[in-house]
């Protein structure tokens, strides 16, 4: 008697709620063996402060000059879901530079590795729609037609 086995993701025995999408990703994942490992990034954009200086006079009526450092917006981490470095083969970043030629970011040659001008053009295409990053975003492949595996 030959047993054939079926791997369910976790997340459907715990009844999640899921997109056909990702099932169907998932599932070919499973299929092809590949990992459903999923990998963030995070940017820190920094505190901004204000130094300034007062100008006063106490009570004796003497001039007074006060030094101020003050925090006028806290830290803001952004965290965002990326393509896996194994998923970030040649080919995907072919496919990642034609998409971004086809919209005018990358005016450059085409090469199939993540060179300086490919950062150039992920970080002006994600900075343009609120993501001040060179790695590339789940997001910005998906607005741009590409789907990782």
């Amino acid at each position: 008697m030959k047993l054939h086995y079926t791997i369910i993701p976790f997340y459907l025995l715990l009844g999640g709620c899921f997109s056909s999408a990702q099932l169907l990703n998932e599932q070919r994942r499973a299929n092809t063996g590949q990992s459903t490992q999923e990998c963030y990034h995070t940017i820190t954009k920094p505190a901004v402060r204000q130094l300034g200086k007062t100008y006063g006079v106490n009570n004796q009526g003497v001039p007074q000059t006060q030094l101020t450092n003050e925090i006028i917006n806290a830290p803001e981490k952004t965290r965002f879901r990326t393509p896996c470095p194994e998923q970030m083969t040649s080919e995907f970043i072919l496919t990642l530079q034609n998409a971004l030629k086809s919209t005018g970011y990358f005016p450059y040659r085409i090469t199939g590795s993540m060179d300086v001008e490919t950062k150039r053009a992920i970080k002006l295409y994600q900075k343009q729609r609120a993501l001040d990053s060179d790695i590339v975003s789940w997001k910005t492949l998906e607005s741009l037609g590409i789907e990782p595996l």
